[in-house]
């Protein structure tokens, strides 16, 4: 029996969702059942509900196959119910071991392990909203894909399920993400989130793209957790979105990204099962776009947000580390106006707002590092327990600062009675070359020289030499203010701020590994940080 559904619209929020919620977002319509029907403001263009048993609907679906990419290890079929059929009302997609020969993608002889389904709809869908209720399977080597790509083969692709195993079994990933021309040449992606949830597998999820005509949003579970704004003057490397895409849902096994960390066979045949698809435009989508811009405003691009952190963060933007992959190249463009630390260096420390330490308050941000026991084995540099504090930093991005003059200041103590080391870069791009290129060179950071800042040439980290902008070597137990006055920022695009803590006195920075009893002590390195402000400077400089 076909139930009847309700619809649920509610003021709008931005919320960016870190954990499982059962909430509903903001905004947008909450679907109480899966039957979907026309509402206000949208209209139900196409669905499918899986309800008859068998194949999936070839009138819906089309079935690729031979299509192992990237040293991938499956075979996909078409027409065999063991790979993609519906049972009970939903499709189910599965994976399961089975060595046999094939032809890959380029019609040359493949030896495959495994067999799978790959499916794209033949219903087309330009801007509207799009939503898959699924459940992602997880493990060593499973590699399952729900995405929106071109009809007409741009390099385009709105991705709204990318599961990995990402070497951590206790926290299930998933990587939405946007891909356009100009961030593909770039080798990035054009925008990028990570969304945790232990429950990927065992329960169904709602993955949807919200699609504007100036703002694509992904949600899962109906809160945002990626978005990408089109901006004025955009060209169509940038913005490929106006045109027709089509959804593609595929389980690929191994392969350069999905089998990094190895395939685990005993997880073994592995099953995406898909409850529904459904398809919805808005009635009144006028060319003025129906979402708000959501712009910083000229206030706001020179703050930072909560820089006393007294007041409660917005979902998503309170310090925290976090993959470090999301954040290379133009990507920290979606991490502005946050703190946050690099999960792949900072794999044993914590980023936190401590709401019991401050300086004349009882709240700052508190970063700590566990040292744990030094491998007698190997040397300093291959040691992963001996820290490196050039690979340990804590960023603040902010776009467009305005050029000028600027006074930085912040409060700062440690748990080091002998005195850390703490270091600040401010890092700065100032074309899209810069902003693309920021990874593989290193960032590129303003030092102060004969009473000028100067910008550095990005292969100066690489040669051993120290870019700071600013070093404190005696960062104690009672807190201090650290003044960084009259920075000259020049136009730009991006401006980072980054704190390199760090323990020693050493005037090498590359050589600041821990120190005589610390290297194979267990000692907790702690810094606190309060009071952050970006000031520009009024009067003119004599």
């Amino acid at each position: 029996m076909r139930k009847k559904i309700f619809i649920v619209m509610v003021a709008c929020a931005l919320i960016w969702g870190a954990c499982d919620s059962d909430k509903g977002f903001d905004g947008y319509p909450v679907i109480t059942d899966e039957i979907p029907e026309g509402y206000d403001g949208y209209k139900s263009v196409w669905a499918d509900e899986f309800i008859t048993d068998g194949l999936s609907d070839n009138a819906f679906w089309e079935c690729k196959k031979d299509l192992s990419l990237d040293e991938e290890t499956q075979d996909y079929r078409v027409n065999d119910p063991k790979c993609a059929r519906v049972e009970n009302g939903i499709l189910i997609l599965e994976a399961y071991e089975d060595p046999h020969e094939g032809i890959d993608i380029t019609g040359a002889p493949y030896s495959y392990d495994y067999s799978s389904a790959f499916v794209v709809s033949k219903q087309n869908v330009q801007r509207g909203r799009i939503d898959v209720a699924v459940k992602v399977p997880i493990g060593r080597g499973i590699h399952p894909t729900i995405r929106l790509v071109p009809v007409d083969n741009t390099d385009a692709e709105i991705t709204l399920v990318d599961y990995v195993f990402g070497g951590n079994p206790d926290n299930p990933t998933n990587y939405p993400a946007i891909h356009t021309p100009a961030a593909r040449k770039a080798g990035v992606a054009a925008a990028s989130a990570a969304k945790v949830s232990r429950t990927l597998e065992d329960r169904y999820h709602l993955y949807s793209v919200v699609w504007g005509k100036k703002k694509i949003e992904l949600l899962f579970d109906n809160e945002i957790i990626l978005t990408y704004n089109k901006t004025k003057n955009n060209d169509d490397t940038v913005w490929p979105f106006d045109r027709d895409f089509r959804l593609e849902m595929k389980v690929a096994v191994g392969g350069e990204w999905g089998g990094t960390w190895g395939i685990d066979k005993r997880i073994f045949p592995k099953k995406m099962p898909v409850e529904y698809v459904r398809y919805y435009q808005l009635i009144d989508d006028n060319e003025d776009g129906w979402v708000d811009d959501g712009e910083i405003t000229d206030d706001d691009k020179i703050e930072f947000v909560n820089g006393d952190f007294e007041e409660s963060f917005t979902m998503g933007k309170a310090p925290a580390i976090i993959d470090a992959q999301l954040t290379k190249g133009a990507n920290i463009l979606n991490y502005t106006h946050c703190w946050f630390a690099p999960f792949a260096d900072n794999k044993k420390s914590t980023l936190t707002v401590d709401k019991t330490v401050g300086y004349e308050s009882t709240s700052s941000m508190k970063w700590e590092y566990q040292q744990t026991e030094r491998d007698a084995s190997l040397s300093e540099a291959d040691d992963i327990n001996v820290l490196k504090p050039w690979n340990l930093h804590i960023a603040y991005s902010i776009e467009k600062v305005p050029a000028g003059i600027y006074n930085l200041s912040f409060y700062t103590k440690s748990n080091w009675e002998e005195g850390a080391t703490l270091s600040v870069a401010l890092a700065i791009c100032e074309d899209e070359a810069d902003l693309s290129a920021r990874d593989a060179t290193r960032e590129q950071v303003l030092v102060p020289k004969d009473g000028n800042w100067l910008k550095t040439a990005p292969d100066y980290w690489n040669k051993g030499g120290c870019s700071s902008s600013y070093r404190d070597r005696s960062v104690k137990e009672e807190w201090k203010k650290v003044t960084i006055e009259n920075i000259e920022i020049p136009d730009n695009m991006l401006m980072n701020f980054i704190m390199m803590p760090c323990v020693g006195n050493n005037d090498d920075l590359s050589n600041h590994y821990l120190e005589g009893k610390f290297k194979t002590g267990t000692r907790k390195i702690i810094f606190w940080f309060d009071k952050f402000k970006l000031e520009p400077v009024m009067e003119e400089i004599e």
